[in-house]
């Protein structure tokens, strides 16, 4: 780890460093994945969306609540087809 950031501070110090944060983005997957996919805008709201927009999270008894959960959990597998 101390090894990666020495090369990663050296890259930074060398000069042009648009350039050199590019290449070093490009190193690390976790920020070249958020990169290359970015999130498509919805449409509308999906079904667990619509659910989340009527309750009254204050107004619920324990046993609503868990409910709820069921209900979201049906919501979010149906939206991805399992």
């Amino acid at each position: 780890v101390v090894n990666r950031a020495e090369e990663v501070l050296r890259t930074l110090e060398e000069g042009d460093q648009g350039r050199a944060v590019a290449r070093l983005a490009d190193d690390l997957p976790l920020f070249h994945a958020a990169v290359a996919r970015p999130a498509a805008p919805a449409d509308e709201p999906s079904p667990a969306e619509r659910l989340l927009e009527t309750i009254e999270p204050d107004d619920l008894t324990p046993r609503a609540a868990l409910e709820l959960l069921y209900r979201l959990k049906a919501a979010a597998a149906d939206e991805k087809g399992g």
